[in-house]
Protein backbone atom coordinates (compact mmCIF):
# COMPACT_ATOMS: atom_id res chain seq x y z
CA UNK A 1 0.00 0.00 0.00
CA UNK A 2 0.75 3.62 -1.03
CA UNK A 3 0.50 6.16 2.17
CA UNK A 4 -2.61 8.58 1.99
CA UNK A 5 -2.37 11.41 -0.67
CA UNK A 6 -2.13 14.62 0.47
CA UNK A 7 -5.85 16.09 0.10
CA UNK A 8 -7.43 12.90 -0.78
CA UNK A 9 -8.43 11.61 3.01
CA UNK A 10 -9.64 15.18 3.89
CA UNK A 11 -12.63 14.82 1.02
CA UNK A 12 -14.55 11.86 2.95
CA UNK A 13 -16.95 14.48 3.68
CA UNK A 14 -18.97 14.89 0.16
CA UNK A 15 -18.74 11.23 -1.36
CA UNK A 16 -21.46 9.92 -3.91
CA UNK A 17 -21.77 6.51 -5.13
CA UNK A 18 -20.32 5.72 -8.68
CA UNK A 19 -21.52 2.23 -8.93
CA UNK A 20 -20.73 2.20 -12.93
CA UNK A 21 -22.82 -1.67 -13.67
CA UNK A 22 -24.49 -3.94 -11.68
CA UNK A 23 -21.79 -6.70 -11.74
CA UNK A 24 -19.38 -4.24 -9.95
CA UNK A 25 -19.40 -4.70 -6.36
CA UNK A 26 -15.55 -3.82 -5.45
CA UNK A 27 -12.44 -1.71 -6.34
CA UNK A 28 -11.19 -4.77 -8.13
CA UNK A 29 -14.56 -4.77 -10.33
CA UNK A 30 -14.10 -1.58 -10.80
CA UNK A 31 -10.90 -1.48 -12.39
CA UNK A 32 -11.91 -3.66 -14.62
CA UNK A 33 -15.33 -1.64 -16.27
CA UNK A 34 -12.73 1.22 -15.90
CA UNK A 35 -10.35 -0.12 -17.94
CA UNK A 36 -13.20 -1.66 -20.41
CA UNK A 37 -14.48 1.54 -20.81
CA UNK A 38 -11.04 3.38 -21.34
CA UNK A 39 -10.52 0.46 -24.28
CA UNK A 40 -14.02 1.09 -25.58
CA UNK A 41 -13.82 4.56 -26.28
CA UNK A 42 -12.21 5.32 -29.21
CA UNK A 43 -9.13 6.96 -27.77
CA UNK A 44 -5.88 6.00 -26.74
CA UNK A 45 -4.28 6.42 -23.40
CA UNK A 46 -0.77 8.50 -23.78
CA UNK A 47 1.16 6.05 -21.57
CA UNK A 48 0.25 2.97 -19.53
CA UNK A 49 -2.84 3.37 -17.04
CA UNK A 50 -1.47 3.24 -13.04
CA UNK A 51 -3.92 2.85 -10.84
CA UNK A 52 -2.52 2.76 -6.99
CA UNK A 53 -4.60 1.30 -4.15
CA UNK A 54 -3.60 3.70 -1.28
CA UNK A 55 -4.95 3.86 2.54
CA UNK A 56 -7.03 6.81 4.12
CA UNK A 57 -7.84 7.34 7.78
CA UNK A 58 -11.38 7.00 6.55
CA UNK A 59 -10.93 4.03 3.75
CA UNK A 60 -8.52 1.46 4.59
CA UNK A 61 -8.62 0.89 0.22
CA UNK A 62 -9.25 3.75 -2.20
CA UNK A 63 -8.34 3.27 -5.93
CA UNK A 64 -6.07 6.57 -7.46
CA UNK A 65 -5.86 7.17 -10.48
CA UNK A 66 -3.53 10.28 -11.22
CA UNK A 67 -3.60 12.32 -13.95
CA UNK A 68 -4.13 10.41 -17.18
CA UNK A 69 -4.42 11.59 -20.68
CA UNK A 70 -7.22 9.46 -23.65
CA UNK A 71 -6.34 11.46 -26.95
CA UNK A 72 -8.83 10.51 -29.78
CA UNK A 73 -7.98 10.34 -33.53
CA UNK A 74 -8.82 14.36 -34.23
CA UNK A 75 -6.84 15.33 -31.50
CA UNK A 76 -9.01 16.40 -28.65
CA UNK A 77 -8.34 14.63 -25.56
CA UNK A 78 -9.59 13.93 -21.92
CA UNK A 79 -7.33 14.52 -18.99
CA UNK A 80 -8.50 12.34 -16.02
CA UNK A 81 -8.26 12.12 -11.87
CA UNK A 82 -9.97 9.90 -10.08
CA UNK A 83 -10.45 8.77 -6.64
CA UNK A 84 -12.77 5.74 -5.56
CA UNK A 85 -13.56 4.59 -2.29
CA UNK A 86 -13.69 0.41 -1.02
CA UNK A 87 -17.48 1.36 -0.95
CA UNK A 88 -17.48 2.81 -4.49
CA UNK A 89 -18.28 6.64 -3.69
CA UNK A 90 -15.98 8.93 -5.46
CA UNK A 91 -13.42 11.22 -3.01
CA UNK A 92 -12.45 13.42 -5.94
CA UNK A 93 -12.35 13.64 -9.67
CA UNK A 94 -11.14 15.86 -12.83
CA UNK A 95 -12.63 15.23 -16.17
CA UNK A 96 -11.04 17.61 -18.61
CA UNK A 97 -11.45 17.73 -22.43
CA UNK A 98 -10.19 19.58 -24.43
CA UNK A 99 -9.16 20.41 -28.26
CA UNK A 100 -5.81 19.98 -30.31
CA UNK A 101 -5.21 23.20 -29.45
CA UNK A 102 -5.23 22.89 -25.52
CA UNK A 103 -8.73 25.00 -25.52
CA UNK A 104 -10.74 23.63 -22.63
CA UNK A 105 -14.47 22.64 -24.02
CA UNK A 106 -15.29 21.24 -20.43
CA UNK A 107 -14.83 19.97 -17.37
CA UNK A 108 -16.03 17.92 -14.79
CA UNK A 109 -14.79 18.64 -11.27
CA UNK A 110 -15.59 17.13 -7.57
CA UNK A 111 -13.16 18.40 -5.14
CA UNK A 112 -13.41 20.62 -2.11
CA UNK A 113 -13.96 24.03 -2.25
CA UNK A 114 -17.21 25.41 -3.88
CA UNK A 115 -19.52 23.99 -1.38
CA UNK A 116 -20.70 27.22 -0.28
CA UNK A 117 -21.28 28.45 -3.79
CA UNK A 118 -22.75 25.07 -5.34
CA UNK A 119 -23.83 23.13 -1.91
CA UNK A 120 -22.01 20.57 -3.39
CA UNK A 121 -18.44 19.25 -4.49
CA UNK A 122 -18.85 19.02 -7.76
CA UNK A 123 -18.80 21.44 -10.78
CA UNK A 124 -18.70 21.99 -14.35
CA UNK A 125 -16.23 24.64 -16.53
CA UNK A 126 -17.55 25.15 -19.49
CA UNK A 127 -15.30 26.59 -21.96
CA UNK A 128 -13.18 28.98 -19.61
CA UNK A 129 -11.81 28.03 -16.80
CA UNK A 130 -13.73 31.23 -15.00
CA UNK A 131 -16.91 30.16 -16.18
CA UNK A 132 -18.35 26.90 -13.54
CA UNK A 133 -21.77 26.26 -12.59
CA UNK A 134 -23.43 23.35 -11.04
CA UNK A 135 -23.32 19.61 -11.56
CA UNK A 136 -24.41 16.41 -10.75
CA UNK A 137 -21.96 13.22 -9.66
CA UNK A 138 -20.93 12.22 -13.36
CA UNK A 139 -18.91 8.51 -14.02
CA UNK A 140 -16.54 7.42 -17.12
CA UNK A 141 -19.25 6.16 -18.71
CA UNK A 142 -21.41 9.21 -18.97
CA UNK A 143 -18.26 11.35 -19.59
CA UNK A 144 -16.99 9.27 -22.43
CA UNK A 145 -20.68 8.91 -23.91
CA UNK A 146 -20.74 13.15 -23.73
CA UNK A 147 -17.20 13.62 -25.81
CA UNK A 148 -18.04 9.80 -28.50
CA UNK A 149 -21.22 12.16 -28.95
CA UNK A 150 -19.26 15.12 -29.59
CA UNK A 151 -16.76 13.40 -31.51
CA UNK A 152 -19.72 12.28 -33.82
CA UNK A 153 -19.21 8.58 -32.75
CA UNK A 154 -22.90 8.20 -31.22
CA UNK A 155 -26.05 9.57 -32.21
Amino acid sequence: MVNAVPGVASRRSCTYSVVPAGWVQNLDDYWKWLESELSSSGGSLNEDLVVQMIESPFDPRVLLIEQQRLTFPDGQYLDFTLAVTGDLNALDYNFHFADANDRLIWRYDKHIGHEAEFGTDTHLHVGHEDHREAAGVVEMDQVLKLIRTELGYEP
